[in-house]
């Protein structure tokens, strides 16, 4: 008669991976994937100085903070205008001063309501419009962001944990 015996080895790490993607897995991919949004917004806060552009209401700069919409999901809630500050083209083009904060902003730091400034600066004046450039940040941190994603990815939380076999 012969006899065979068979050993499973490594079944502790097996059971410790397998309860580390049933139990831990989520917890971790959530703390990973908002350290990603983390690193787009400071990408973003970083991508706006460079391009010189001062908030003067501040809605701007508090709009690049990530904002968890539920487990798993953040979205950077940008304001309604960073897109076209970020992409109106290379010429500039005339805003309407309006009553929004364009006109409070040039209520208070030029204290009159005479825009004199675009006499000089503007290629032609435009009675209540102000001219404005484009200060492009959006793609230079979306760029920065693509070069960093897939290290941010690799050192993240997940990755490790599943190296060491769940634990």
């Amino acid at each position: 008669m012969i006899h065979v015996e068979t050993r499973v080895k490594g079944m502790a790490e097996v059971k410790d991976l397998m309860n580390f993607l049933v139990n831990e897995l989520p917890i971790e991919s959530d703390r990973d994937t908002w350290n990603i949004a983390q690193m787009t917004g400071k990408e973003l806060r970083k991508a706006m100085k460079m391009a010189g552009i001062r908030s003067w209401t501040g809605l701007l700069r508090a709009s690049t903070f990530p904002t968890k919409l539920k487990k798993g999901h953040y979205i950077i809630p940008l304001t309604g205008y960073a897109l076209p500050l970020s992409r109106s083209g290379e010429k500039g083009h005339f805003a309407p001063i309006g009553g929004g904060p364009l006109r409070q902003w040039w209520d208070e730091k030029k204290k009159t309501s005479v825009p004199s400034a675009l006499k000089h600066g503007a290629p032609e004046h435009k009675p209540g419009y102000l001219y404005v450039v484009s200060h492009p940040f959006i793609d230079p941190a979306m760029e920065a962001v693509r070069q960093r994603i897939y290290g941010e990815i690799e050192n993240g939380r997940v990755i490790k944990r599943i190296r060491r076999g769940g634990r």
